[in-house]
């Protein structure tokens, strides 16, 4: 399978060798028939999915520059994004809106809508490139693009474009498009940086993610009755795994743009040195959650004024709404929906509480305090925990067992001192590298170090990752997503 993370590299340096050695426009025909078939290996009927919003969207932004009457304008704006949601909502949200729907159905003794539940493949990577596609209708519509592409090769090739087709960034047109008008140029630094971040984010995946994968699953296995404790380390142990696989992803995707000259807008910045609700959004799953904020939060604040919500209250509703949409772009069920609620109320909760501090004259100190910081990291990182814990509830039920057995059936296991001992080992070395660049405010401060050391750790890093990397690996986690 092309879509674990060997299989990945490998098909990237088959692409870069032949790549190099093309003029401009040969490499973007080369890197659109290469996405395309990239994307074909898993299944090639898919990729007549992709045709439709690439081609909807190309036209209608054509239009929406050509026409001068506003309302002309809207057709065209709304006619793309109606094609772009109505695809999204058949593949990933249909069948769990019928079966709500039916469940509602059954319980007040109407009827049963089970025989329209559809068997249906969720095609991957369709949230990004969906979501990127909403993005350019939109930033042309509000002229962020003074003028969309003419190219409608340079459209397809910026929606599925291989590095970011499966789990993104979600890159914006207006960065990515201009790129493709301009020859790339091979630079030997550019590439280094690049390359450290293809063995830092696979590394990251096979090595961290991969490891901490069999040791989740042996706390979760259906015949395991963990304690409160182990229940507790599995949330950890899957709060790191989901960041080491989602993260090493992202810094491969980037890495991978980069030696093909293609600067990428970071998708990840040390988000355990969060220090508050926000924060954590600023730093975790960046282009996603900016691209909620631009496309999602400014029209539910919009609405919010229209309906007289105005203040701290439409804020807080249309920050929940926004989470809640982040929720449900993750995966269609319910725990995705608490987890937007339950971040969208932290969030709420962040404002009200600097209105408190505003209303009573509070002041600022702007000596650092270190005690202070470490706290309120922390603090942060405990909040996301019980984030994580409750998106992979299975159901309402079961996370209110999990708190249970974490508050009152709390106690350590041989189990426990076993997963404590591998997560201390897999865990600390992601943490001792992140603490480094947090230190020094630079994630390729590796890159820069003196060269001994440099290449000390390298070499400890390679060894294990040769020593001790899941043979094959696993699929990226986000590519479900």
């Amino acid at each position: 399978m092309i879509f674990n993370s060997l299989n990945f590299l490998i098909f990237f340096t088959i692409v870069f060798l032949i790549y190099w050695r093309l003029n401009h426009n040969a490499q973007n025909i080369f890197l659109l028939l290469g996405s395309y078939f990239f994307y074909a290996c898993w299944d090639w009927r898919f990729l007549f999915l992709i045709l439709i919003p690439t081609t909807v969207d190309f036209f209608c932004a054509r239009a929406i520059h050509r026409v001068r009457n506003g309302l002309q304008k809207k057709i065209f704006l709304w006619c793309a994004i109606a094609v772009d949601l109505a695809i999204l909502f058949f593949f990933k949200y249909f069948n769990f809106f019928i079966d709500n729907l039916g469940a509602l159905l059954r319980a007040i003794g109407i009827g049963n809508l089970s025989h329209f539940h559809l068997n249906v493949i969720l095609p991957l990577g369709i949230s990004y490139y969906l979501f990127k596609s909403i993005s350019y209708i939109i930033d042309v519509y509000r002229e962020v693009i003074k003028e969309p592409t003419r190219n409608i090769l340079h459209y397809a090739l910026y929606l599925s474009f291989f590095p970011q087709l499966l789990a993104g960034p979600i890159e914006r047109a207006v960065h990515f498009l201009p790129q493709l008008s301009r020859p790339r140029v091979f630079k030997k630094e550019y590439f280094l940086n690049s390359f450290y971040l293809i063995f830092w984010g696979f590394f990251k995946k096979v090595f961290i993610a991969d490891n901490l994968a069999p040791l989740i699953e042996s706390i979760f296995h259906p015949l395991v009755s963990p304690s409160g404790f182990d229940i507790l380390l599995g949330a950890y142990a899957t709060t790191f795994k989901l960041y080491a696989d989602f993260s090493g992803y992202s810094d491969m995707a980037i890495g991978i743009a980069g030696c093909l000259g293609f600067t990428t807008m970071p998708n990840f910045n040390l988000p355990f040195f969060a220090e508050n609700p926000a924060d954590i959004w600023r730093r975790w799953h960046i282009s996603l959650s900016s691209w909620c904020r631009d496309y999602v939060y400014y029209y539910a604040n919009r609405l919010m004024v229209w309906l007289r919500i105005a203040g701290g209250k439409g804020i807080a509703v249309a920050m929940v709404i926004t989470m809640c949409i982040m929720g449900l772009w993750h995966q269609a069920s319910w725990p995705f929906i608490f987890w937007g609620i339950y971040h969208g109320t932290l969030l709420s909760m962040q404002v009200f509480i600097r209105w408190l501090l505003v209303k009573f004259h509070y002041v600022k100190r702007t000596a650092n305090n270190f005690l202070l910081t470490l706290f309120k990291i922390v603090f942060t990182f405990h909040l996301f925990v019980l984030g994580t814990t409750i998106r992979n509830a299975a159901t309402g039920k079961d996370l209110l067992s999990s708190l249970h057995c974490v508050f009152c059936q709390f106690k350590v296991t041989r189990l426990s001192l076993m997963l404590l001992g591998g997560m201390t080992f897999y865990i600390g070395i992601l943490i001792s590298l992140e603490t480094i660049q947090y230190i020094h405010k630079d994630q390729l401060i590796v890159r820069k170090l003196n060269p001994w050391i440099k290449g000390f750790i390298y070499f400890i890093l390679l060894l294990m990752l040769v020593s001790g990397g899941m043979e094959g690996g696993r699929p990226f986690v986000y590519m479900q997503y």
